[in-house]
């Protein structure tokens, strides 16, 4: 702990979030070489750190709020231990901006789901005292621009990926797959129903690095007709390190629907 550290003793529930602004400003403030300070000033009430609890805040962004914070502590209310745990983690101006610009993305989200899911990567991420590394900042990216819909169709795609796992008997977290012909037999076989939103779904995962795609392609080439070749397309998917990341927050999300 820092010279600035605290117990949840000492720090009341009451002024928690008030105490996180100060400690975050604090390092925030701090002298940037790469910026006039003049400018910078200039724009001050542009950049000021997001307020956690402010009273003009609307409806939605408070529910937001509330569904981080019980992510944050694992489906509980959030304590006072808990919340001194968050402040005694910002220790420098690094750790500082990864909390200020997460936190938002939380309450500024498309799914009050997505917004649980941030607040079960912060848990894990402040209970064990360690740098935020790209597998959570990837997966924070990915989850503000998730709807609840892109949440529910990616849980469908995690249980078809293990489903198809484990049929081919395949031990690796890095398993290629497609969502075709298989996937609609068990979509059909355990009743669940898809529409053309799992498609954008899977485009959205691809294109915040949840998943990755591959596209491999066969030429047919007629030595009687050279002209007539065709090519034939196979397209397969998997999850990056960061999608077998965040299907580990899936399953907890899952398990208390």
């Amino acid at each position: 702990m820092d010279d600035k550290g605290t117990n949840f003793e000492v720090i009341k529930s009451k002024n928690i979030f008030d105490a996180m602004n100060d400690r975050i400003a604090s390092f925030m403030e701090s002298k940037d070489s790469l910026i006039d300070e003049d400018l910078l000033e200039g724009f001050s009430d542009a950049f000021k750190i997001v307020k956690l609890l402010n009273n003009g805040r609307n409806y939605i962004v408070k529910k937001r709020l509330a569904h981080f914070l019980k992510g944050f502590n694992a489906c509980n209310e959030p304590t006072e231990k808990q919340l001194n745990r968050l402040y005694d983690y910002i220790k420098d101006e690094k750790r500082a901006e990864y909390v200020t610009d997460s936190v938002n993305k939380a309450i500024n989200s498309n799914s009050t789901k997505s917004s649980f899911l941030i607040g079960l990567i912060f848990n894990r991420r402040i209970n064990s005292d360690e740098e935020f590394d790209y597998k959570d900042l990837i997966c924070i990216n990915a989850l503000q621009s998730f709807n609840d819909f892109d949440i529910d169709n990616l849980i469908i795609i995690k249980n078809y990926f293990y489903y198809y796992r484990d049929i081919r008997r395949r031990n690796s977290k890095i398993v290629w797959f497609d969502l075709y012909r298989g996937f609609k037999n068990y979509c059909k076989e355990k009743e669940i129903n898809v529409d053309n939103s799992l498609e954008l779904t899977a485009e959205k995962c691809i294109a915040y690095q949840i998943v990755i795609r591959s596209i491999e392609a066969e030429i047919d080439i007629d030595d009687d007709s050279p002209g007539d070749a065709s090519v034939n397309t196979d397209e397969s998917i998997k999850f990056s390190g960061a999608g077998i990341y965040l299907l580990e927050h899936l399953n907890y999300l899952e398990s208390i629907q």
